[in-house]
């Protein structure tokens, strides 16, 4: 999954999913939780929200509430939440959110090619503002069923 980190900033959602979209959701953030510090996966959240519509930007704090109220402690997701699925969760989640600020988002169908890289970037944010918590919090990686390191 190297080639999925916060590095590729402009990678394409549908690409990422065609590859890796039957793969359990919670070890695409293990992955980044044990190969990233915890100030570089802050510094990938800020990066790939810089690359949003100024519109988006500002909003992408509630964002991030909303995925982690919606998901952080649902058990059933993180046991079984392909990335295929948490895409599609977290673009739902911003349809509703952003549907005043970019009309695009939220008139779309998924993975449209207009829409790709920043459906691609909100994921991002999504995943790597879990790994930031998981990173700083051991409960929160218990509950997500993921390892920092060999004693968890």
């Amino acid at each position: 999954m190297a080639e999925h980190s916060h590095q590729c900033v402009r990678t394409s959602l549908a690409a990422f999913i065609d590859e890796a979209g039957s793969r359990l959701y919670r070890h695409l953030v293990e992955y980044h939780v044990k190969r990233q510090s915890t100030a570089k996966l802050q510094q990938a959240v800020l990066g790939e929200t810089s690359g949003l519509p100024s519109d988006l930007a500002s909003l992408v704090i509630g964002y991030i509430d909303a995925v982690n109220l919606r998901f952080a402690r649902d058990e059933a997701f993180w046991k079984t939440a392909t990335c295929r699925k948490a895409s599609e969760e977290f673009l739902g989640i911003a349809a509703n959110m952003f549907s005043f600020a970019e009309p695009s988002v939220s008139s779309r169908p998924s993975l449209r090619q207009e829409n790709d890289q920043m459906d691609f970037a909100l994921f991002q944010i999504a995943t790597l503002s879990f790994a930031y918590s998981a990173s700083t919090q051991r409960a929160q990686r218990k509950f997500m069923g993921i390892r920092k390191g060999i004693f968890g």
